[in-house]
C-alpha cells in the first residue's frame, strides 16, 4: 500500500506502523535476495537496502514522521545488526556506532526541514501550503487578548 493512514487523532501512529510493516516485509526480501545470490559486499547490501527497504519504510515521512521516528528505527536496526552478525539484543547504538550510520531521527528531521522550507517557498495558491497554514493556525494558541 503506497499512502498515509489518516485517523481523527493527527498522531500518524497507525501510518508509522503501516511503514514499519511494510519495511520489515521488505527487509525480509532483501535478505531472501542476499542470502540466493551470495552477497556479502555490505555496500550493495546497503544499496539494496536504500533502494528496497529504505524507500518504503519511510515514504512520505516528512509529513508523518515527528513522534513515530522510534518505530521505523526498528527496521534500521534490523538491517545493522544483521549485517554485522549481532543478535538482536544488542544495543541499538553500538550497531550504528561500528557502522558509521546516522540515528534515524537524523535523517528524519533534515528530510522534515527541508520539505517545510519547500512548503514555505511554495506559492499562496498551492493547495498545500494552504492545508499546511490551515493547521499552523489551528493549533497555533490564540493570541487575541481579553
Amino acid at each position: 500500500m503506497r499512502g498515509v493512514i489518516f485517523t481523527t487523532v493527527p498522531s500518524f501512529t497507525k501510518a508509522a506502523l503501516n511503514f514499519r510493516s511494510e519495511g520489515f516485509a521488505a527487509l525480509n526480501s532483501v535478505w531472501n535476495l542476499v542470502r540466493k545470490g551470495k552477497i556479502y559486499n555490505f555496500n550493495i547490501f546497503k544499496k539494496l537496502y536504500d533502494a528496497c527497504v529504505n524507500s518504503i519504510s519511510t515514504y512520505a515521512v516528512a509529513t508523518w514522521g515527528i513522534n513515530n521516528e522510534d518505530l521505523l528505527e526498528e527496521v534500521q536496526v534490523k538491517f545493522l545488526k544483521f549485517c554485522l552478525g549481532f543478535s538482536q539484543s544488542t544495543l541499538n547504538y553500538l550497531a550504528r556506532l561500528k557502522l558509521g550510520v546516522d540515528h534515524k531521527k537524523v535523517t528524519f528531521f533534515k528530510s522534515i526541514i527541508k520539505y517545510w522550507l519547500r512548503l514555505m517557498n511554495m506559492k499562496h495558491t498551492r493547495y498545500t501550503k494552504i492545508c499546511f497554514l490551515y493547521l499552523i493556525d489551528k493549533v497555533r494558541p490564540s493570541e487575541k487578548s481579553t
